[in-house]
């Protein structure tokens, strides 16, 4: 829970969007994340004992591609110099492809699972959907409480910053830190 709560990626996007967009423009990019919790939350629950032997290579790629994608949604934040211009709204395949790209959350899910064989798959995976989606929601919610607060398109730009930073720092954590045997 406290993994799947933290300020990970997904949770920080969600958190700077809802400050930008509010939240019920931010639920379709929700729905598009949570897609994926449970699709990769059943895909790994189902295969989890052999997962993390054959495919160890793989673990790291999705690591370090994630981290560098992360760097580069923080950088993107940091360097955006028309804050005035009007953005697009995040979809649902903007949280699919965020959420496909998120390397923290598949070593979670593998946590999870081999920590508790003997659960029922569809049960865990879907306590690890509800527990995403309303870490999400969380996020997203204080989000949109800031947006009541932050009216200047200045001080949006200091939000992007705040985030821009945040997310740096996440992605080079998650490039840095070793993987979990």
């Amino acid at each position: 829970m406290p993994l799947m709560l933290s300020p990970g990626p997904a949770n920080l996007v969600s958190f700077a969007l809802a400050a930008r967009f509010g939240l019920s423009r931010l639920l379709s990019f929700i729905f598009g994340v949570s897609l994926v919790y449970i699709f990769v939350a059943l895909a790994l629950g189902v295969g989890v004992d052999h997962l993390a032997e054959q495919y160890s290579d793989l673990a790291v790629f999705i690591r370090l591609f994630g981290g560098v994608f992360i760097v580069y949604l923080g950088i993107q934040l940091l360097t955006r110099k028309h804050r005035n211009e009007t953005l697009k709204t995040p979809n649902m395949w903007s949280g699919i492809a965020l959420q496909l790209l998120n390397p923290k959350y598949p070593p979670v899910v593998l946590a999870v699972f081999s920590s508790s064989q003997s659960q029922n798959v569809l049960i865990t995976a879907g306590i690890l959907t509800f527990i995403g989606v309303a870490g999400l929601l969380i996020y997203a919610a204080t989000g949109a409480i800031i947006r009541h607060h932050v009216d200047q398109e200045r001080q949006f730009g200091k939000v992007d910053v705040v985030f821009g930073v945040l997310l740096c720092f996440v992605g080079v954590w998650l490039i840095i830190e070793p993987l979990p045997n």
